[in-house]
């Protein structure tokens, strides 16, 4: 293939007329199909149920419904588009995992052709002279560029899953918001070139953060693009700029983190989580993702954070030695290759919130958050490819494009094996094992699926399996309670249920079972009182929206049952006075 130049201006040819409008065409096309396989898969257990099957919150776009969008926080995230665009799938399709799924992949496939755009801008700035003398070359490059961002396995995650919609649907409006930017603020001025596309990048910033707070770093993303490759210089007017994506910056940081401590037992605290261990989680974390963007292969839905962090352990050591080494060799070589270091520093600033300095959820390290912060590697592999091809080697007038239609077609294949994996919530949860990774969320997940199939000899083995893997896995104690009682193995249910209620938070719901273990098959009733009326204080201390009539109900039966008929009835009133237990209170009351 040979590439069309000279040393001064070119005039685009045909070819490059062409390349200009089919390559984002064809990159979207690409994208939706390298996940094509999730269009026939399910919700999986992995908050698709909790989110979507079990929520009727969202189904809808009535004044109640949208009202709902704008101030959850289910689940510890904020993020009042992404529902609006789930409740416009319901009013057109139902809750059909399929409807959810191909919008997942439009939405990917228009962001694959967004990323081709910004990377052909990017990469003609980075070296202005060479994109203007060689334009079919910088085309190529760009497309190249986007398809390693697009048909990489690791993007599978954020395409394949139902509720990573929110990364999706924000990682359009942050293309388009750093789009308008860049076309407000051209290279080498300190001016705004176009009030309407400044206004409309901070709008845009807006809307990214109100689908998920993946922007809160774009400022100072946008900081280091002005220096380079556009060289905008750091003048007061350029700072000045700046300052309505600051506000808006620290505004998603306030509300994401007040949104993720809403959701119980999700932000860790520094006992749980110590200054060290969120050292080392962050350079795993830096590596990780350099990693698996090389080397692809073994890629789960959860990485877990270790019970216990040890620095010594291969994987922490040697990624802090691998950061080191990186940020070392950018340093010294920064002013030679400009480009690198300001990727390095995107990639940084990006994942930065993500990298575990505050914690919240169970993971370790994540595939969806690699969705932006890698995407200044796909663009370093688009520059190298056009600094190859404008040097026009010999080997690039044939092995270049073959090279790149190999990467392109091994990431392609790789990405529709990954996308299966999601296909249903057995196959996801074994393939994380199968990967490798010691995993008790999949275990407790795949322990209640052997449940619903009245597999209890199973289940139980998982959810063994889980508390190998984390003695503090509540769950886990919880749901081998559950099967233990089901099989009659009583004191072993007992066991279990105490271990739940002293590593679950909220308590009350394990304390319940291990009351209703005492009174319905063990006879037990003093001790079921006492466990009643632990659940009961558990609840009332528990965070609002997360407290529970329940105790009441079951703490009003068991003091009638022992004979405190009116320390009972005032229980029961209690309970009469909420929605979800008003039929069983007023029942029990009416005896």
């Amino acid at each position: 293939m040979a590439i069309q130049g000279s040393a001064g201006a070119a005039r685009p040819s045909g070819a490059t007329r062409a390349a200009a409008v089919l390559a984002p065409l064809a990159v979207a096309a690409l994208a939706f199909a390298a996940f094509a396989p999730a269009l026939s898969a399910e919700f999986v257990n992995y908050d698709d149920l909790d989110l979507f099957v079990r929520n009727p919150a969202f189904r809808g776009l009535g004044a109640r419904n949208v009202a709902w969008m704008f101030t959850t926080t289910q689940m510890g995230h904020y993020a009042p588009l992404t529902w609006i665009s789930h409740a416009i799938e319901f009013v057109l399709g139902g809750v059909d995992a399929a409807v959810f799924h191909r919008t997942n992949l439009v939405l990917h496939a228009v962001n694959a052709a967004l990323f081709l755009v910004l990377a052909r801008r990017l990469l003609a700035w980075s070296r202005p002279d060479r994109a203007t003398a060689h334009p079919l070359a910088l085309q190529l490059s760009a497309a190249f560029a986007a398809l390693v961002f697009a048909v990489h396995p690791l993007r599978a995650e954020s395409v394949a899953w139902v509720t990573e919609r929110r990364g999706l649907l924000g990682s359009f409006f942050l293309l388009l918001a750093l789009i308008a930017y860049l076309r407000a603020c051209p290279p080498r001025s300190t001016s705004i070139a176009s009030r309407g596309a400044y206004c409309a990048s901070i709008l845009l910033l807006a809307l990214s953060l109100l689908s998920k707070g993946l922007g809160m770093t774009f400022v100072a993303v946008i900081v280091v693009l002005d220096f380079y490759p556009l060289r905008r210089g750091n003048g007061r007017s350029v700072w000045i700029q700046k300052i309505p994506f600051v506000l808006l910056g620290l505004g998603s940081a306030f509300v994401s983190a007040w949104a993720a401590r809403s959701a119980p037992d999700t932000v860790k605290t520094l006992a749980q989580w110590g200054p060290g261990a969120r050292i080392g989680q962050a350079l795993f974390g830096l590596a990780f993702y350099v990693r698996k963007t090389i080397l692809p292969v073994d890629l789960a839905a959860l990485v877990e954070l270790p019970a216990r962090f040890e620095f010594a352990e291969p994987g922490f050591l040697w990624s802090a030695v691998g950061v080191a080494f990186g940020a070392l060799a950018i340093v010294l070589a920064r002013k030679r290759a400009p480009a690198s270091a300001a990727a390095a520093l995107v990639y940084a600033l990006v994942l930065a919130p993500v990298l575990g300095l505050v914690q919240a959820g169970p993971q370790l390290v994540a595939d969806r958050y690699s969705y932006v912060a890698c995407m200044p590697w796909a663009l370093l592999a688009g520059a190298a490819g056009l600094a190859l091809l404008e040097e026009r080697p010999r080997f690039a007038k044939v092995a270049l494009p073959w090279a790149a239609l190999a990467v392109v077609a091994a990431l392609f294949t790789l990405s529709r094996r990954q996308a299966a994996t999601w296909h249903d919530s057995r196959t996801l949860w074994n393939h994380a094992i199968a990967a490798g990774e010691a995993s008790s969320v999949a275990h407790v997940n795949l322990g209640g699926l052997d449940m619903e199939a009245g597999d209890d000899a199973s289940a139980i083995e998982h959810f063994l399996a889980a508390t190998r893997v984390r003695p503090d896995q509540g769950l886990a104690w919880f749901d081998l309670g559950i099967a233990y009682a089901h099989v009659g193995r009583l004191e072993d249910a007992e066991r279990a249920d105490l271990e739940a209620s002293r590593t679950m938070t909220p308590a009350y719901k394990a304390l319940v079972n291990l009351g209703n273990l005492y009174m319905n098959r063990m006879g037990r009733l003093d001790d079921a009182v006492a466990a009643y009326r632990a659940a009961v204080a558990d609840a009332e201390a528990s965070v609002p929206g997360l407290q529970s009539p329940i105790p009441h109900l079951v703490l009003g039966v068991a003091l009638r049952r022992k004979g405190l008929d009116a320390e009972g009835r005032a229980e029961l009133e209690i309970a009469a006075r909420h929605p979800v237990t008003r039929a069983e209170a007023l029942r029990e009351l009416g005896r």
